[in-house]
């Protein structure tokens, strides 16, 4: 009896390790049949970009194509404006320049291209540009938005005026409650 047991557990084994290298296999299998279709579809949008843009190439060189694709051509030829633009805005905060060549960003003093070796032109600003006023961060008490409240009769502006906790006087809080009270008594 023992040994059928033995012999039984060891058929299993070898059963359960048959079928687990069976599915191992068809899952290898699988997983290179989706990366040779990963792959395959990589290929087709490489062409498709690169039949874009020769059909863009086209369009830039005047020949005639499709209303439809002249709409997208159109279309591409501002985003890359705005795009620029937005470069050679983000590259002025920072302090660099961009390259018209390659679109690398050099610094500011940089003569030539730190990429490509494309002389750097230095467009000179024609107007001074007007100094901007300093943004003024608003008050703790501005951030929120005020709420109009009814005006109140002197005899029940006693009852309903609120108790303010005591502030030690030259903290934050105080210069801010001394503020919000000097701002009333102006506006009355």
């Amino acid at each position: 009896m023992r040994d059928d047991f033995f012999e039984s557990l060891m058929q299993t084994v070898s059963d359960t390790a048959e079928v687990v290298g069976k599915k191992t296999e068809d899952l290898v299998a699988s997983q290179k049949i989706k990366t040779k279709i990963c792959t395959a579809q990589r290929n087709l949008e490489k062409k498709y970009k690169e039949l874009g843009e020769k059909s863009y190439q086209r369009f830039m060189e005047g020949d005639e194509v499709d209303q439809e694709i002249a709409d997208i051509c159109e279309a591409i030829t501002a985003g890359r404006a705005v795009v620029s633009t937005l470069k050679d805005e983000l590259a002025g905060k920072r302090g660099q320049c961009i390259c018209p060549a390659c679109g690398n960003s050099n610094p500011i003093s940089a003569v030539f291209c730190m990429r490509c070796g494309k002389e750097l032109v230095k467009e000179e600003k024609q107007e001074e540009p007007a100094a901007e006023e300093p943004v003024e961060e608003p008050e703790e008490h501005e951030i929120f938005e005020t709420v109009e409240e009814p005006e109140v009769v002197p005899e029940e502006a006693a009852e309903e005026a609120p108790v303010q906790e005591p502030v030690a006087e030259g903290t934050p809080a105080a210069d801010t409650v001394a503020e919000e009270e000097a701002k009333q008594e102006a506006d009355q």
